[in-house]
């Protein structure tokens, strides 16, 4: 049985000591990014995400696509993605 994990939420999750966020979209859509906003260093995860698939910082609105990991208005560096595996025994994240 799959857990089930609320469309349009993020889950905040440590891996190896590295913050790391996932963004819900659906079911089948999670995507994986660094939790850390390379602007000003605040928890990505608990600001928002938008229709266009942008994790919203809660500090300062910069807007990141949870996609290719670009800042909306390049006025930060991009975060860091991380790929994501379906495996028959669960999600697995990619590591570098």
């Amino acid at each position: 049985m799959e857990p089930h994990i609320p469309a349009n939420r993020m889950l905040h999750i440590k891996v190896r000591g590295t913050s790391i966020c996932l963004a819900v979209f659906s079911k089948d859509d999670i995507k994986a990014f660094q939790n850390v906003c390379p602007h000003r260093g605040a928890f990505l995860s608990q600001g928002s995400l938008n229709f266009q698939q942008e994790v919203v910082c809660p500090l300062h609105a910069y807007r990141y696509h949870c996609g290719n990991g670009r800042e909306a208005e390049n006025r930060s560096p991009s975060l860091r993605i991380y790929t994501l595996l379906w495996q028959a025994d669960g999600l697995y994240i990619q590591w570098p």
